[in-house]
């Protein structure tokens, strides 16, 4: 993540640890905090370690033990909520994977209670997937053009779809019908927003 002239690096270094580093265009140093942070969170698919975002001029991760944020005076990482501490309801641990900024505020979607979870610096609010997509497998949950994405199998009636959206109030929108080729559903693994454009894999 770039944050002005500063690169924050969240992952595995030196024989499986995993680390927090920050790269100022010279020399790269280790920011200190929990533990060394031995259980940074991992995505869904093709997701790296450590989401490092930012959200109202403050930065973030995600641990598996909570949320953190960067004290940029003392140089490390703080839990904001933890695994023992719940806000409007939501339990804040490695269940979240970080989907990205709208509306002012950090989406996440819940693998364990299948929620859509947004964090404005202060409060949480969760949104159930509605009950039109009875049978769900999510692969992917991305930001991207003022909607949220959602790469998977979703089924609705008699149709099944590989992307839908929603547009952070209210609405979810199928967008990609799931296809059949040589015997199988052609379903999205994992979505890259980049450059104006949504890619797929």
């Amino acid at each position: 993540f770039l944050d002005g002239d500063t690169i924050f690096a969240g992952g595995t270094f030196f024989g499986g640890v995993k680390e927090i580093f920050k790269y100022n265009g010279s020399i790269w140093s280790k920011i200190g905090g929990i533990h060394t942070y031995d259980s940074l969170t991992s995505g869904l698919n093709g997701d790296n370690y450590s989401a490092i975002f930012k959200l109202n001029n403050s930065l973030y991760t995600l641990h598996n033990d909570g949320l953190m944020w960067y004290d940029k005076a003392n140089d490390l990482f703080r839990y904001k909520y933890n695994k023992y501490k719940t806000s409007g309801g939501v339990f804040v641990n490695k269940s979240l994977v970080f989907a990205g900024i709208l509306n002012n505020r950090a989406w996440f979607y819940s693998k364990n209670d299948t929620t859509l979870n947004s964090f404005d610096g202060t409060s949480w609010n969760a949104i159930k997937l509605p009950g039109s997509y009875p049978n769900y497998l999510i692969n992917s949950v991305k930001v991207f053009n003022g909607d949220i994405y959602f790469a998977g199998t979703f089924a609705q009636g008699a149709k099944y779809y590989t992307l839908i959206k929603f547009d952070g109030t209210s609405t979810f929108s199928n967008v990609i019908e799931l296809t059949v080729i040589e015997g199988g559903y052609q379903q999205i693994q994992s979505l890259y927003p980049a450059d104006g454009s949504l890619f797929a894999l």
